[in-house]
């Protein structure tokens, strides 16, 4: 959050009060009326980019090598199916994939 705070010229209070909400015992970034992050751009020629690339939190770096898309073949296409990013562009070879998995039980990732 801090290096996300810097990026937007905020200080780590200001970004948490700004831009987060309470989950449980988390944080988590705001999210548009349509489930989108706030920080997810869409552009006019349909494509779409993430405006804190650089900085984005670990379950965005790891998307969408996440527990629960990765469970089964339906899992996967059922998230698929809302992310334009999912089975298009570069596959990534299986111990990528294990390492996301470790990265997010490491941290407690709920995913």
């Amino acid at each position: 959050m801090d290096r996300i705070a810097g990026r937007l010229g905020l200080s780590a209070d200001q970004f948490r009060q700004q831009h987060t909400r309470r989950v449980g015992a988390r944080l988590s970034l705001l999210e548009k009326w349509n489930g989108d992050c706030e920080f997810l751009l869409r552009r006019e020629d349909g494509s779409s980019g993430c405006s804190i690339y650089a900085d984005r939190p670990l379950q965005c770096r790891t998307w969408p090598f996440w527990k629960s898309n990765v469970r089964s073949r339906r899992s996967w296409e059922h998230a698929a199916r809302d992310c334009p990013g999912m089975n298009d562009g570069e596959h990534h070879a299986l111990p990528v994939i294990q390492s996301a998995l470790r990265e997010n039980a490491l941290a407690s990732l709920p995913l």
